[in-house]
Protein backbone atom coordinates (compact mmCIF):
# COMPACT_ATOMS: atom_id res chain seq x y z
CA UNK A 1 0.00 0.00 0.00
CA UNK A 2 1.37 3.40 -0.98
CA UNK A 3 0.59 6.37 1.20
CA UNK A 4 -0.53 9.67 -0.25
CA UNK A 5 0.42 13.19 0.73
CA UNK A 6 -2.83 13.39 2.68
CA UNK A 7 -1.52 10.54 4.83
CA UNK A 8 1.55 12.57 5.89
CA UNK A 9 -0.23 13.98 8.92
CA UNK A 10 -0.75 10.46 10.28
CA UNK A 11 2.87 9.32 10.11
CA UNK A 12 5.33 9.04 12.97
CA UNK A 13 7.93 11.44 11.63
CA UNK A 14 10.17 14.17 12.90
CA UNK A 15 7.96 16.86 11.37
CA UNK A 16 4.92 15.64 13.36
CA UNK A 17 6.64 15.36 16.74
CA UNK A 18 6.15 18.99 17.91
CA UNK A 19 9.86 19.52 18.38
CA UNK A 20 9.45 23.31 18.22
CA UNK A 21 8.14 23.25 21.79
CA UNK A 22 11.50 21.98 23.09
CA UNK A 23 13.97 23.38 20.56
CA UNK A 24 13.37 26.94 21.75
CA UNK A 25 15.10 26.05 25.01
CA UNK A 26 18.13 24.32 23.46
CA UNK A 27 21.38 25.73 22.05
CA UNK A 28 20.70 24.57 18.51
CA UNK A 29 23.85 25.69 16.68
CA UNK A 30 26.05 24.01 19.29
CA UNK A 31 23.99 20.82 19.12
CA UNK A 32 24.08 20.72 15.31
CA UNK A 33 27.88 20.94 15.28
CA UNK A 34 28.17 18.33 18.02
CA UNK A 35 25.99 15.83 16.17
CA UNK A 36 27.66 16.46 12.80
CA UNK A 37 30.96 15.55 14.45
CA UNK A 38 29.37 12.50 16.11
CA UNK A 39 28.06 11.31 12.74
CA UNK A 40 31.58 11.41 11.31
CA UNK A 41 32.97 9.14 14.02
CA UNK A 42 33.73 5.71 12.61
CA UNK A 43 32.00 3.83 15.43
CA UNK A 44 28.72 5.73 14.94
CA UNK A 45 28.52 6.63 11.25
CA UNK A 46 27.28 3.30 9.93
CA UNK A 47 25.35 2.03 12.95
CA UNK A 48 21.75 2.36 14.11
CA UNK A 49 22.93 5.24 16.33
CA UNK A 50 23.23 7.32 13.17
CA UNK A 51 19.45 7.26 12.57
CA UNK A 52 18.34 9.66 15.32
CA UNK A 53 21.29 11.92 14.45
CA UNK A 54 20.19 11.98 10.81
CA UNK A 55 16.63 12.81 11.85
CA UNK A 56 17.84 15.58 14.16
CA UNK A 57 20.14 17.07 11.50
CA UNK A 58 17.49 16.80 8.77
CA UNK A 59 14.94 18.62 10.91
CA UNK A 60 17.34 21.32 12.06
CA UNK A 61 18.70 21.80 8.56
CA UNK A 62 15.15 22.24 7.26
CA UNK A 63 13.98 24.69 9.93
CA UNK A 64 17.09 26.89 9.82
CA UNK A 65 16.15 29.78 7.58
CA UNK A 66 19.69 30.42 6.32
CA UNK A 67 20.51 27.10 4.69
CA UNK A 68 19.52 24.95 1.78
CA UNK A 69 18.23 21.49 2.67
CA UNK A 70 21.04 18.94 2.55
CA UNK A 71 19.55 15.88 0.87
CA UNK A 72 22.73 13.90 1.57
CA UNK A 73 21.06 12.96 4.87
CA UNK A 74 18.51 10.99 2.83
CA UNK A 75 21.21 9.02 1.00
CA UNK A 76 23.14 8.47 4.23
CA UNK A 77 20.00 7.17 5.95
CA UNK A 78 19.33 4.83 3.03
CA UNK A 79 22.80 3.32 3.46
CA UNK A 80 22.27 2.79 7.18
CA UNK A 81 18.89 1.09 6.81
CA UNK A 82 20.16 -1.08 3.94
CA UNK A 83 23.40 -2.35 5.44
CA UNK A 84 23.29 -2.17 9.24
CA UNK A 85 22.12 -5.52 10.61
CA UNK A 86 20.11 -4.29 13.62
CA UNK A 87 18.28 -1.73 11.50
CA UNK A 88 17.58 -4.25 8.74
CA UNK A 89 15.64 -6.26 11.32
CA UNK A 90 13.39 -3.19 11.70
CA UNK A 91 13.59 -2.13 8.07
CA UNK A 92 9.93 -1.13 7.70
CA UNK A 93 10.03 0.92 10.91
CA UNK A 94 13.22 2.72 9.92
CA UNK A 95 11.80 3.42 6.47
CA UNK A 96 8.56 4.69 8.00
CA UNK A 97 10.31 7.29 10.14
CA UNK A 98 13.02 8.35 7.71
CA UNK A 99 10.99 8.48 4.54
CA UNK A 100 7.88 10.05 6.04
CA UNK A 101 10.12 12.70 7.64
CA UNK A 102 11.83 13.47 4.36
CA UNK A 103 8.52 13.34 2.48
CA UNK A 104 7.20 16.08 4.75
CA UNK A 105 10.36 18.14 4.31
CA UNK A 106 10.26 17.82 0.52
CA UNK A 107 6.53 18.60 0.49
CA UNK A 108 7.03 21.77 2.56
CA UNK A 109 9.83 22.78 0.18
CA UNK A 110 7.44 22.37 -2.75
CA UNK A 111 9.19 19.32 -4.21
CA UNK A 112 6.15 17.13 -4.79
CA UNK A 113 7.95 14.51 -6.89
CA UNK A 114 10.56 13.76 -4.20
CA UNK A 115 7.87 13.80 -1.52
CA UNK A 116 5.78 11.22 -3.37
CA UNK A 117 8.88 9.12 -4.04
CA UNK A 118 9.65 9.02 -0.30
CA UNK A 119 6.03 8.25 0.59
CA UNK A 120 6.03 5.29 -1.79
CA UNK A 121 8.53 3.61 0.55
CA UNK A 122 6.49 4.10 3.74
CA UNK A 123 4.51 1.35 5.43
CA UNK A 124 1.59 2.89 7.37
CA UNK A 125 2.28 3.02 11.11
CA UNK A 126 -0.83 1.02 11.96
CA UNK A 127 0.43 -1.82 9.74
CA UNK A 128 3.79 -2.10 11.53
CA UNK A 129 4.35 -4.95 13.99
CA UNK A 130 4.42 -4.09 17.70
CA UNK A 131 8.17 -4.61 17.70
CA UNK A 132 8.56 -2.17 14.81
CA UNK A 133 6.29 0.36 16.52
CA UNK A 134 8.57 0.12 19.57
CA UNK A 135 11.55 0.80 17.29
CA UNK A 136 9.79 3.91 15.93
CA UNK A 137 9.11 5.18 19.45
CA UNK A 138 12.73 4.47 20.45
CA UNK A 139 13.91 6.62 17.53
CA UNK A 140 11.49 9.36 18.59
CA UNK A 141 12.78 9.25 22.17
CA UNK A 142 16.38 9.35 20.92
CA UNK A 143 15.69 12.46 18.85
CA UNK A 144 13.98 14.22 21.75
CA UNK A 145 16.87 13.38 24.08
CA UNK A 146 19.28 15.14 21.72
CA UNK A 147 17.75 18.44 22.78
CA UNK A 148 18.98 17.93 26.32
CA UNK A 149 16.81 18.45 29.42
CA UNK A 150 13.89 20.02 27.52
CA UNK A 151 13.72 16.85 25.38
CA UNK A 152 12.76 14.60 28.26
CA UNK A 153 9.16 15.77 27.91
CA UNK A 154 8.00 13.86 24.84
Amino acid sequence: MNLTLDDLKHTECVMNWDIDAIRKQARISRLVEKFKEKLEEKDVGQTWEALPILLFLSYENFVSKNSVFDSSYLRYGEDVIQYELFVRKHYKAAQHVLHSSWAQIFFKMGNLKSSLNCMSKVTPYKELSNEDKAFVLALKASVFMMYGPPGKHI
